[in-house]
């Protein structure tokens, strides 16, 4: 088994421009989202991070690195130094992290090349996710009440601002705003957690999709959905954060909930590519995976049942193809 490879910067001068104009591109479109916060526009930020990795993939750790740099020193330029912190933590350094682990490699005993596995990055992610949750959490205990109170008082705030803006004789057709503040306020964190890495998964993908078609890609293989498997010891971490979060008291059992559904959200990529590749048996796999999504899509709760197939799939695999990975 040879040691893990960092790739150098595969384009040169080229590649360097290109990190230095993907940071700035990241920057503009993080400055962008947050001048038009108060309309659908700051949904452009969830583009950040696919220059940045694009960076990482296309040219190297370091050039990825440097975009990253770059981003944040970017965002100082346009005047939004104050979100400069919030941007490395969401997305400078997990792109240069997610880009360094994507490029990591062995050599087999059959002389292959062997790259770090996809849903051990997603794992990555999960776990970056998690524990950014506990630091804030951590951070924000001295407020009354913790983190939960403070989310509460946050949505309050925005649902009286909703329903001022809503005219009065639609306000009896839809449900009271603030019937749903409670549980909205106890699952936010998980539900910001797993919305972040579904934005830095599918970044990755893209730019990777995108490197492969300019032939500047560094990673060879693609990513194989029905190869996707995850450590086994991530499934005893996820049980132990869901006991405490059933048997502990706020404020731990509303930390430790929401680290577990985190933490579960590999596990539903698993169960997914259990699902494709048990799809992929059939004569028509495409009429079976369009309704498996579109009964996913009405019925939201089908989730915990493909989380808990990715979960036994790790125990006792479904799947006859399974990547040659450290377990």
């Amino acid at each position: 088994m040879g040691l893990p490879s960092l790739p150098a910067p595969s384009q040169g001068a080229l590649g360097w421009a290109a990190a230095l104009l993907a940071g700035g591109m990241s920057a503009l479109a993080f400055a962008f989202a947050l001048s038009h916060a108060d309309t659908l526009m700051v949904l452009v930020a969830y583009l950040a991070p696919a220059p940045l990795l694009a960076a990482g993939l296309g040219a190297g750790v370091v050039a990825g690195l440097v975009a990253s740099v770059v981003g944040t020193a970017g965002l100082v330029l346009f005047g939004q130094d104050s979100m400069a912190l919030f941007y490395v933590v969401i997305y400078a350094l997990p792109a240069a992290v997610l880009a360094a682990l994507a490029l990591r490699s062995r050599l087999g005993h059959d002389g292959q090349v062997y790259w770090y596995p996809e849903g051990y990055i997603v794992t990555a992610l999960a776990l970056y996710a998690g524990a950014l949750f506990i630091l804030v959490a951590t951070l924000v205990a001295r407020h009354e009440g913790g983190l939960l109170a403070l989310s509460t008082q946050v949505l309050t705030e925005l649902a009286q601002r909703l329903e001022a803006s809503i005219p009065p004789e639609e306000k009896g057709s839809l449900p009271p705003l603030a019937d749903m503040i409670p549980h909205a306020a106890r699952t936010l964190p998980a539900m910001l957690g797993g919305a972040w890495i579904l934005v830095m998964v599918f970044s990755g993908l893209a730019a990777q999709s995108s490197l492969r078609q300019q032939n500047w890609h560094l990673r060879t293989t693609g990513f194989r959905w029905s190869g996707l498997v995850v450590p086994r010891w991530l499934i005893l971490v996820t049980a132990a954060m869901g006991i405490v979060g059933f048997v502990a008291a706020d404020p731990y059992g509303y930390i430790a909930t929401n680290t577990c559904a985190i933490l579960c959200l590999p596990f539903l990529f698993v169960g997914l590519a259990v699902v494709h590749a048990l799809a992929g048996r059939q004569k028509t796999p495409w009429v079976w995976l369009a309704a498996f999504y579109i009964v996913l899509g009405v019925f939201i709760w089908p989730v915990l049942f493909v989380v808990l197939l990715g979960v036994v799939d790790q125990l006792r695999p479904f799947r006859r193809e399974q990547e040659l990975v450290p377990r």
